[in-house]
């Protein structure tokens, strides 16, 4: 626990106090090592990491020239990272460091601006960083070599994790999205998981096939990640369709030489007709979240639209009819 200058460690069982550290910086958070033997607790520009059972500091405090924003240790414990961000467009680096000495490993991690998270994988050989500048990136955690491209989003991405299994990383951003990617090639692997707004939060779970994103507000939603068994050159005759004209590996768009799209349209369809067919539930669900989000913005005469679209299937519910009643209102009130 924390509370203005001075951090506590309770035995959440018993109630009992183990320790209290005083503070001269105020304190932000804190978050123990996997071992819980030691604590991190970082507040202004000031990280601190102390042994849990005396209370007393492992090293001097890590000094920053940004406010700290986020620590976090490997699955080991042996390291840690620090990142920052501040009000200006001043780039400010994380940096690994050994959680014993509190010496750097490695290169700084740089973006074009702040840094506002960082996570290690797993297996401790990669860390990903989620930045002001729109981006994340995957790095060495031993060199601090960059080993992806960029991964890129329509705001600030305020958080990055690694599937357990290490090979997928998944964003939540500020532009309402939360997106999964390849940890080796950073390329996309799902379309954008759109929400009402900001995402402050996205993790797998343990079986790497579901992730939860919190929307900031406690709200949580989860979604199903489902395995592609389809051939691999069904799987590119696919994404060159919806692509409009195809993707290279490289992320190029060429041309269907090998195939108009009219017949990859045809022949696909009729292979997988589930791809190509909408259910009603996901008619309804996409409606229900064009109101919501048409509401939020008071764009009233979208949010009729898809009301009456909900409602003409679902003529029955009093709350929806009184819903849509409203809006209209609220329509012509802005006409």
């Amino acid at each position: 626990m924390y509370e203005g200058k001075l951090a506590r460690v309770w035995n959440t069982v018993t109630g009992v106090l183990l320790s209290e550290k005083l503070h001269e910086e105020g304190i932000g958070s804190a978050v123990f090592s996997p071992s819980a033997d030691r604590a991190a607790t970082w507040g202004s520009t000031v990280v601190r990491v102390w042994n849990v059972s005396t209370g007393q500091d492992l090293f001097p405090p890590l000094q920053h020239p940004f406010p700290v924003r986020h620590v976090e240790f490997s699955l080991d414990g042996g390291r840690m990272i620090t990142c920052g961000a501040e009000d200006s467009f001043d780039k400010c680096p994380a940096q690994v460091r050994d959680a014993l000495t509190g010496e750097p490993i490695g290169l700084p991690l740089k973006h074009g601006d702040g840094i506002v998270h960082a996570a290690f994988s797993p297996d401790g050989r990669r860390i990903v960083t989620s930045s002001e500048d729109f981006t994340s990136a995957v790095w060495d955690a031993r060199t601090g070599v960059q080993l992806t491209p960029l991964l890129k989003h329509g705001h600030t991405v305020m958080a990055a994790t690694f599937s357990t299994d290490n090979r997928w990383v998944a964003t939540a951003s500020a532009d309402k999205t939360a997106r999964i990617w390849s940890a080796e090639t950073g390329d996309p692997l799902t379309p954008a998981l759109r929400h009402r707004g900001l995402v402050s939060r996205a993790n797998f779970l343990a079986d790497n096939r579901h992730v939860v994103t919190g929307n900031g507000l406690g709200g949580f939603s989860t979604w199903l990640l489902e395995v592609e068994d389809k051939p691999a050159e069904d799987i590119v005759a696919l994404a060159r369709l919806l692509s409009g004209g195809g993707v290279t590996d490289s992320g190029r768009q060429i041309s269907l030489k090998q195939e108009s799209m009219t017949n990859t349209w045809h022949r696909l369809r009729a292979r997988y007709p589930a791809d190509f067919t909408t259910t009603p539930t996901q008619v309804e669900a996409w409606h229900k979240f064009e109101a919501d989000e048409a509401v939020d913005l008071r764009q009233w005469a979208a949010a009729v639209f898809h009301l009456e679209q909900l409602h003409s299937s679902r003529p029955g519910d009093t709350a929806l009819l009184e819903r849509l009643e409203r809006a209209k209102k609220r329509a012509a009130e802005a006409n």
